[in-house]
């Protein structure tokens, strides 16, 4: 090994175009602009099949993070399931078939309970349509669906046209019914905010929540009030449709970090509950069995770093605290050997264009604090993409500008420390915050590429394109580690 190695990774830093609905174009970030013109750099694939994605898909932070450590690109749970549906295989699902047997044998409910967006980040609906097709195939009556509103990874109201639909559908085809449904605010927490994840297991269990005679009626309320789909409140629909002992529950998301704590909360309150997940949720919930198994290499950046004995640290708040740890290190909980993590508090708001610094400044502090003592250093900085997801301007354009005076600070000192630096992102996001069809507030991410900087090496060439997948490799040549067979080439040429 030679040298030393700083990664910083801006979530939700995308390059986009130069126009008025680009916060990062319109922010004065004259630190990030210098080093951009100065130094060696690549733009890189962050979405569709680049990251094991269909084509034209939106990349996230989790699939960025898996192919940012992995080397390779990896399939993912989305396109894996779209091609089972495709071919039937999905219909023939031994688990799926298993969980409507029991439902059946109990002359119990069957639940959906999953978010119910065509975003593709955590679910999509023709994964739950499907579901709903094989539990009628299976002669199943009794079939409810627990709607999770999105507005984050889709138009922050396009529940009202795309939720009507899928309820029509449902209609006509005589399958389901939706009983309830809440904005994923609450129902898709991951920062131990519980009071949220009790409200919808009241909801889903106790059926608390607010009465409405249809979604239409329910969802024009929230409008009214100014409330996006992410952030309705809890509604009933369907008194009969709440999850009962004996009943059947699929958790349909595919993603698993955003349905843990309902998870958790779901099977803890209620006894004699079958559930499945679409994907494993984790090796907390091993006893509970998946549709879809999870192909992930072993031999990721952080194993090989382990297996050379080089030390590294892993800086984040808590937001993003998953994605440089787990997601990082292809769904592997436990740190290696050598391998150090601090997580920082994430601030408790209700989104973050309230507090676009996020906790970006306590990251840098510590990070100054740790330069020399680790050989290999990745932080995550989580503004782009949580401010990006408020959908607005103003705000997105303070963590630009925030993440600038974090790099300004941080940058220098790691090169007064001998650290060569990858600034680097892992989706787009805050570089779109206008829909420039709609003229609408754009809150999902994008399909725009992101940049690579590679800072201190000022007299090494890189290639002028490549992928996620493609940073791996490259920090274990700079570090003259020997990378594995699977991986991809480095970016240097």
């Amino acid at each position: 090994m030679k040298g030393k190695l700083l990664l910083i990774i801006l979530d939700g830093w995308g390059i986009g175009k130069s126009n008025e609905s680009n916060a990062i174009y319109l922010a004065k970030t004259p630190f990030y602009d210098s080093l951009w013109e100065q130094y060696p750099h690549s733009i890189l694939a962050a979405s569709g099949r680049a990251v094991g994605l269909l084509a034209g898909q939106i990349g996230s932070s989790e699939v960025g993070h898996l192919h940012i450590g992995a080397g390779r690109m990896v399939t993912q749970e989305l396109a894996k399931i779209r091609h089972a549906i495709d071919s039937g295989d999905f219909y023939k699902n031994e688990f799926f078939l298993k969980i409507c047997e029991i439902a059946k044998r109990n002359r119990g409910s069957l639940h959906l309970a999953g978010l119910l967006s065509d975003g593709g980040v955590h679910s999509h609906g023709d994964q739950l349509w499907a579901l709903l097709m094989l539990a009628k195939r299976h002669g199943l009556s009794r079939i409810f669906v627990h709607a999770f509103l999105d507005g984050r990874d889709c138009p922050p109201n396009a529940a009202l046209e795309y939720v009507s639909f899928f309820q029509a559908k449902m209609k006509r085809w005589i399958v389901g019914r939706i009983a309830s449904l809440c904005g994923r605010y609450f129902a898709m927490d991951r920062d131990a905010n519980w009071e949220l994840i009790d409200r919808v297991a009241d909801l889903l269990i106790l059926g608390h929540g607010s009465a409405y005679a249809s979604i239409k009626v329910a969802l024009e309320a929230s409008y009214r009030q100014g409330i996006c789909d992410e952030y309705v409140e809890p509604v009933i629909l369907e008194l009969d449709g709440i999850i009962k002992s004996g009943d059947a529950v699929i958790f349909c998301n595919f993603r698993a970090d955003r349905m843990r704590e309902l998870l958790t909360r779901v099977k803890n309150r209620l006894a004699n509950l079958s559930i499945l997940t679409m994907t494993p949720y984790g090796v907390e919930f091993s006893a509970i069995e998946s549709a879809f198994s999870q192909d992930l290499p072993s031999d990721h950046l952080s194993a090989v770093l382990a297996g050379a004995q080089v030390p590294e640290l892993k800086v984040a708040e808590s937001q993003k605290y998953a994605h440089v740890t787990y997601f990082f290190n292809s769904g592997v909980e436990a740190p290696y050997p050598g391998e150090a993590r601090i997580m920082i508090p994430s601030l408790k708001v209700p989104s973050y264009d309230l507090a676009p610094e996020m906790s970006a400044p306590q990251i840098t502090e510590t990070v100054l604090t740790n330069l020399g003592s680790y050989p290999v250093i990745i932080v995550n900085y989580a503004n782009g993409d949580m401010v990006g997801h408020s959908g607005k301007m103003g705000p997105a354009i303070q963590a630009a500008e925030c993440i600038d005076r974090q790099l300004s600070r941080l940058v220098p000192a790691a090169l007064a420390s001998g650290y060569r630096i990858i600034v680097t992102a892992d989706h787009g996001n805050l570089e779109q915050m206008v829909d420039e069809q709609t003229g609408l507030p754009h809150t999902a991410h994008t399909t725009n590429p992101v940049p690579l900087i590679l800072i201190g090496e000022k007299f090494v060439s890189l290639k002028s394109t490549g992928a996620l997948y493609n940073i791996a490799p490259t920090i274990l040549e700079l570090l003259d580690i020997d990378k594995p067979s699977a991986m991809v080439s480095s970016l240097l040429r």
